[in-house]
């Protein structure tokens, strides 16, 4: 006898159609649905997509999805299979089927039947109807399911039904008739985990956050109505919307694709936990197996070309930014992603273009294009230019629609004007615009610059406002600022385990060149050495620093100087040199900053021994 295991089935996608509902009773429209996905989702190799699907709908949210529809979608998506299941009179009973069929050919694959002898045994039944489709996708058969309470999604019809509308309308956005309905579910059931889940996450929607946390301990106290592959959804949610716990949340999306790795939310949600944290490369890699294994989903496409711009693989995110413009030339991100590779190759001119060409799209969009414009010009020291392009922008009370760039205009402004040596200037257009800045990143770039101007306790207010942040993001950017307040203050050591702290929190790139600039003034070169190099390793976080897609790319410049002033302290004067003519070559001839003159001087020395 062969006693080897079985190869595991291939991993399979699915896309669930909407019940074809012939009883006459409305009721049974959608509260079959849930149990059937739960059911269906126990097999590990088995990923289900549904109407509540949002990445798979680009403009209509939660559209109804009957098996026409359905099969129009999985073959857009290349998503493998539909299933679409039926319940009907059968005298006094019900008979239930489900057909799973190929999208490229609308040809059936298998059908499986059962039947319920009344609205009791409806649910028990399309448990039964999940393991058989498990079964027929290659699932070992002869198990039943570990419980009832874990497989049916509420405890009866009426639970059930109510939970569904309550995740329909949480789908649309209309979070209140979503959780008014996951009350009744509950009402109904109250040992209802899931309805207890979607409540909470809506109330965080609602930025109801103490009302929340009620409800998620009653997620925590509901765990066993779950089933294996909801709790560790669950609790990876629970970890990082209740207690921001995001390590906590990690490892269970971790232990959650390891365990089912077809898991797509999971996954999703994973690569997102990855971004927010800045470890780019493990984003980009959970993210490129979605894109691999759903090569027509356009959102995976873009978060693929996005996640690898932050990355540093700007090739990558080039090449797929040119494809996704093919499939949607409406679309505006592909042409920063391309800027950014054009920027990263020294290829100012061409990345000069494609924020050109993206200006043409929308009012958003030629914001967007002038603050990449404007961020070019700041990389080359061109002053003056960056001032004549944001005169030319719309005001930070017109049509772009976005506060984020209305506030980096501001303070891009306030840059250039110190460039031109002008920081009186800079400070009033500053302090001007402080009251109004609501965000950690314009908090803490309005910090760093009012830092470089000297004006310390201004700096130090905006300290005291990131700190009353209830986030580690806040904590982060508040240590990070008021490092360079410490370093300003020649407090080298209480610069070092701010920064050090800061880095703890959230490890960004900010947060690394400060601490190289504090070790290279503090004389500690070859630590020094070591914050630039990983700097320049993650040049892609550079583009957009605070990962919101507004260019950031001008920050790079200074790296090179640091690095050739820290080498050519440890006696690398070649390849000090080749620095400090790289940061030159990025300038314009008429840049007269500090910066510039210091590198000019610099190379100058070097090269006359």
């Amino acid at each position: 006898a062969n006693n080897a295991e079985a190869a595991p089935p291939a991993l399979a996608s699915v896309l669930m159609a909407d019940w074809t509902n012939s009883t006459g009773d409305k009721s049974l429209d959608y509260a079959l649905q849930p149990t059937l996905i739960t059911g269906i989702e126990r097999a590990p190799f088995i990923g289900v997509f549904s109407r509540n699907s949002t990445e798979l709908f680009r403009d209509n949210r939660n559209p109804p999805l009957d098996e026409k529809a359905a099969l129009e979608l999985a073959s857009r998506e290349g998503i493998q299979f539909i299933v679409a299941a039926n319940i009907q009179p059968d005298g006094d009973a019900y008979a239930l089927s489900a057909r799973a069929i190929t999208p490229q050919d609308g040809e059936s694959v298998f059908e499986v039947n059962t039947t319920a002898q009344s609205n009791d045994e409806l649910l028990p039944a399309v448990a039964e109807l999940a393991q058989l489709i498990r079964e027929e996708f290659g699932d070992s058969p002869g198990e039943e399911p570990q419980s009832s309470s874990t497989i049916l999604v509420g405890d009866s019809l009426l639970s059930a039904g109510l939970y569904a509308s309550a995740d329909a309308h949480a789908s649309d956005g209309d979070w209140e008739q979503a959780i008014e309905n996951y009350a009744k579910a509950i009402d109904a059931d109250p040992g209802f985990g899931m309805a207890y889940l979607g409540w909470a996450l809506s109330l965080q929607q609602l930025n109801q956050l103490e009302a929340s946390k009620l409800q998620w301990q009653e997620v925590l106290g509901n765990l066993e109505s779950l089933s294996e592959r909801q709790r560790y959804r669950a609790l990876a949610l629970h970890a990082a919307n209740s207690e921001s716990d995001y390590e906590k949340a990690t490892a269970n999306y971790d232990l959650l694709i390891e365990n089912y790795p077809a898991e797509v939310v999971g996954r999703s949600e994973l690569g997102s936990l990855h971004f927010e944290a800045h470890r780019f490369d493990q984003a980009f890699t959970q993210i490129a197996v979605l894109r691999d294994r759903y090569p027509s989903n356009l959102a995976y496409q873009a978060r693929y070309a996005r996640y690898a711009m932050y990355a540093g693989e700007f090739e990558i995110s080039s090449q797929q930014a040119e494809k996704n413009l093919k499939r949607d030339p409406e679309s505006v991100l592909p042409y920063l992603q391309i800027a950014m590779a054009k920027l990263a190759r020294g290829e100012i001119s061409t990345a000069e273009k494609s924020y050109r060409t993206m200006a043409r799209q929308d009012p958003l969009a030629s914001s967007l294009a002038i603050t990449g414009r404007v961020d070019i010009a700041l990389l080359q020291g061109n002053y003056a230019a960056a001032i004549e392009l944001l005169d030319s922008a719309q005001p930070a009370s017109g049509t772009s629609g976005n506060s984020s760039i209305a506030v980096h205009h501001n303070i891009y402004r306030a840059i250039a004007l110190h460039g031109l040596g002008d920081d009186t200037a800079a400070g009033k257009r500053i302090e001007a615009i402080l009251p109004t800045i609501d965000k950690v990143s314009g908090l803490l770039v309005a910090g760093q610059l009012l830092v470089t101007l000297g004006e310390l306790e201004t700096a130090k207010s905006i300290v005291a406002r990131l700190n009353m942040r209830k986030s580690n993001a806040g904590t982060a950017e508040a240590d990070l600022l008021a490092g360079a307040i410490a370093l300003a203050e020649a407090r080298f050591v209480d610069a070092v385990d701010l920064l050090v702290a800061s880095i703890a929190d959230t490890d960004t790139w900010l947060a690394r060149f400060t601490l190289g600039q504090t070790y290279a003034l503090a004389d500690y070169q070859a630590e020094a050495l070591g914050e630039f190099k990983q700097c320049e390793d993650r040049l892609g976080e550079a583009t957009a620093l605070f990962l919101d897609d507004i260019p950031t790319f001008h920050y790079s410049a200074p790296l090179y100087l640091w690095l050739a002033k820290t080498k050519q302290q440890l006696g690398m004067s070649r390849e000090a040199t080749a620095d400090y003519e790289r940061y030159l070559d990025l300038r314009v001839a008429t840049d007269a900053s500090q910066l510039t003159i210091d590198a000019r001087t610099r190379l100058e020395k070097i090269s006359s021994r």
